[in-house]
């Protein structure tokens, strides 16, 4: 009798053990899973943001991009520097249209099928960017900005901007036949519109 019960308290003790070896694995493959979820997360955080020149003041890229849109220009291949530093700063960059008005590019272009624009100056300083963002990747304060001043709006599409020291974003809103075109500060600031109606 002694064998039978023997017998059976080994078997159970295996079958315990087997159990907790496959939550020990299970839980291994959970922990190694999630060091890797933060390791690319990490990485994808740390994705070199481009860096605006101080060579200019920000009333000076005022009017380096005020001057840009008002002049003539043609479209261009850019100079292997600026090439070299365009590459530095958007890596992932495709789809490329250069413009110059002989004393600043804009380029515009695609990465992960939003839509940006950057602009230099001859030696490559980077003047400012814009990038298209998602509505859900607008901060709150300026979200709600728009949607108080435009209560029956929808999002038609959203900037961000960095210009000299400046962060702010353009909110493109729409009702019907009415177009609106917003700048807003990070603190949810008003500070430029434009209408089409």
């Amino acid at each position: 009798m002694k064998t039978t019960q023997s017998s059976a308290v080994e078997y159970g003790s295996n079958e315990v053990g087997l159990q907790n070896k496959h939550r020990r694995n299970f839980f291994l493959k959970a922990v190694n899973f999630v060091l890797l979820l933060i390791v690319v997360i990490s990485c994808l955080s740390l994705a070199q943001t481009p860096i605006i020149s101080t060579k200019y003041s920000d009333a000076e890229i005022d009017k380096l991009i005020a001057r840009f849109k008002t002049t003539t220009h043609e479209d261009v291949s850019p100079t292997v520097l600026l090439q070299q530093q365009f590459q530095h700063d958007f890596s992932e960059a495709r789809y490329t249209e250069w413009e110059s008005n002989n004393q600043i590019y804009k380029v515009e272009f695609e990465i992960d099928s939003r839509h940006f624009a950057a602009f230099y100056d001859n030696e490559g300083n980077l003047l400012m960017y814009k990038q298209e963002i998602r509505t859900n990747d607008l901060p709150i304060v300026v979200k709600n900005t728009a949607t108080t001043h435009y209560p029956n709006y929808r999002f038609d599409s959203v900037y961000l901007i960095i210009k000299g020291t400046q962060i702010f974003y353009k909110i493109e809103v729409e009702q019907s036949e009415n177009d609106v075109t917003l700048f807003v500060n990070n603190n949810g600031k008003i500070f430029e519109r434009e209408s089409e109606f």
